[in-house]
């Protein structure tokens, strides 16, 4: 698999949690994680490699524009402005996680992608030293 391949199959998994179903979100991410928060920094971190896809013509501009404006939504969430909006039950029930679901569905299609559970495989976690029952380190390999 070619880099450009990997960072495109990235940039589709973070894609694919984010449109994810919450039942499929819980499971995709091991237990000691902060899952709302996971979720949001999976897809933010492969904002750069959507951009690198891009400039080497591999993704369309619109894709990336698609993931710019969830990105957006996810940083008006944080920093305190809606703190409630960072629990797994509002992964659940609150319709701002439904609409970055949306939004997240239409920039897999643009991507010629259907929309799946995803898969995490490119990613490993360390269980760190707890602070929260679901406080966790995560690295990628």
């Amino acid at each position: 698999m070619t880099e450009q391949q990997q960072f495109l199959q990235m940039v589709t998994e973070s894609l694919q949690l984010m449109a994810a179903k919450y039942d499929d979100q819980i499971r995709a991410l091991p237990e000691f994680v902060h899952r709302p928060d996971e979720v949001a920094l999976i897809f933010e971190d492969c904002i750069p490699l959507a951009e690198q896809l891009v400039d080497a013509g591999v993704v369309a501009p619109d894709a990336l524009s698609r993931m710019r404006h969830i990105n957006d939504l996810l940083k008006g969430y944080s920093g305190g402005r809606a703190q409630d909006f960072w629990t797994t039950e509002a992964m659940k029930d609150d319709p701002r996680w439904e609409q970055l679901r949306s939004l997240a569905r239409d920039a897999i299609l643009s991507l010629g992608q259907s929309v799946r559970s995803p898969a995490l495989d490119w990613v490993s976690y360390v269980e760190g030293g707890r602070t929260r029952p679901d406080d966790g380190v995560r690295t990628k390999t």
